[in-house]
């Protein structure tokens, strides 16, 4: 049932958007702020009717560390497509998200995401690479939040990819808080299902600000080691509460 509800339910609700999508980039030739305000609301909504159609079980804990004052550096492992999705349904205030550049050749997903003021990274060049950097340093000192996957890429399976280091320049050259993001079972609900919704349980954990100057300075060279094992202590207590949970 799940697999005809998105095939049929969401191909609609991204045609119907196009005229909006249209409406959200003629808008923000006068408002750039409404485009980001407009377009970050409809992908809200994309990602509350993905959860609605996979049925999936979300149990969500440290809500209260989505800070949606200030401007914060967001980290999180990366295990399928629904984690952006996931992060939104949760976050009022709209957050840039950076992303590989393969996306843009996705239809409708890289133009909702640039509406955002999201960031493409070309990882096959080291100059292009540095200059979606610097962009998203400008943003953040602006005032906006951003949400990196520091692993370049989705993991397979239980185990996180190394974090790269270099994403973590936009913390040290902001001074902005970290927080730190686990997520697990979101590929349970999608990719490892053959492009099938499953209702599986997804866990979201949102862990306290970090702030690189409070480190030590061995610390703050090893951000990417640093925060990597944060996440991953999270991590390990959700694949716990997953296994507790089959065995119930």
């Amino acid at each position: 049932m799940q697999r005809f509800l998105f095939f049929i339910i969401m191909p609609i609700h991204f045609l119907a958007g196009i005229p909006y999508l249209g409406l959200v980039y003629l808008i923000g030739l006068f408002n750039h702020e409404q485009r980001v305000k407009m377009a970050y609301g409809y992908n809200r909504l994309t990602s509350w009717w993905l959860y609605k159609i996979s049925r999936a079980t979300i149990i969500a804990e440290g809500l209260e560390n989505f800070n949606n004052d200030s401007n914060i550096l967001y980290v999180s492992n990366h295990q399928s497509m629904l984690d952006i999705p996931l992060v939104m349904l949760y976050s009022k205030k709209p957050i840039i998200f950076i992303g590989k550049d393969s996306i843009k050749k996705w239809p409708f997903i890289g133009s909702w995401l640039l509406a955002m003021d999201g960031l493409l990274l070309d990882r096959s060049s080291a100059r292009a690479g540095l200059q979606t950097i610097l962009k998203a340093i400008e943003l953040i000192k602006n005032g906006n939040s951003c949400i990196i996957y520091p692993e370049g890429t989705r993991s397979k399976d239980k185990e996180m990819l190394p974090f790269k280091q270099g994403s973590f320049k936009l913390a040290s050259k902001t001074g902005v808080p970290i927080i730190p993001i686990s997520i697990l079972g979101t590929a349970d609900v999608f990719e490892n299902n053959k492009v099938n919704l499953k209702p599986e349980t997804v866990y979201l954990n949102v862990g306290k600000p970090i702030l690189l100057s409070d480190l030590s300075t061995e610390d703050q060279a090893k951000s990417a080691v640093y925060v990597q094992n944060v996440i991953n202590e999270m991590f390990q207590e959700q694949l716990k509460k997953q296994q507790e949970a089959k065995h119930i």
